[in-house]
């Protein structure tokens, strides 16, 4: 009996447990992303002389 409660307890916390881990995981790789993307646009507005038609083989080269 106290068996099958214990077990009951835990397949329960392991069925909440990895829902919430993908979704953690998954908002780290948004947050990861977006930083790369205002990295970008931050080296981008810090180079005005570089004309529009440059910039992405002058972002290439930065890379």
């Amino acid at each position: 009996m106290w068996g099958d409660l214990v077990q009951g307890l835990a397949e329960l916390v392991k069925a909440l447990l990895v829902p919430f881990l993908t979704w953690r995981a998954a908002e780290g790789a948004e947050a990861k992303r977006n930083a790369k993307i205002l990295a970008t646009q931050n080296e981008i507005a810090s180079r005005p002389d570089v004309p529009d038609g440059e910039l992405d083989d002058w972002l290439r080269q930065r890379r």
